[in-house]
């Protein structure tokens, strides 16, 4: 795994503070710092802005939030599903309702 950190120690020093808050096992693997850095803070914020009505905003944020938490659980549905608290009944209709693609999709 490779990251380029472009000199900034501000950011591996968040990134450690992040895995020692969020991460739950007791040892930190490639897979939890990779999934912690593919998640971008502000990905899609902009795209909110570019709706028309609140409508629309809440249907993107709602699929970017569950994009998000995919990453973030390495695509595990059952995980994800209890940590947004959505039966996953919904999560799969929420995954074809907003065209998700999974992991190897």
């Amino acid at each position: 795994m490779t990251h380029e950190w472009r000199g900034n120690v501000r950011e591996l020093k968040n990134l450690i503070e992040r895995l020692a808050i969020l991460h739950a096992g007791e040892e930190i693997k490639a897979q939890d710092i990779k999934a912690l850095l593919s998640v971008n803070p502000l990905e899609g914020y902009e795209k909110l802005f570019m709706q028309m009505d609140l409508k629309s905003a809440k249907r993107e944020f709602e699929k970017i939030f569950i994009e998000r938490k995919f990453r973030e659980y390495n695509y595990d549905l059952k995980k994800v599903s209890e940590v947004i608290k959505l039966y996953l009944s919904n999560l799969y209709r929420k995954i074809r309702q907003y065209g998700i693609k999974m992991e190897g999709d």
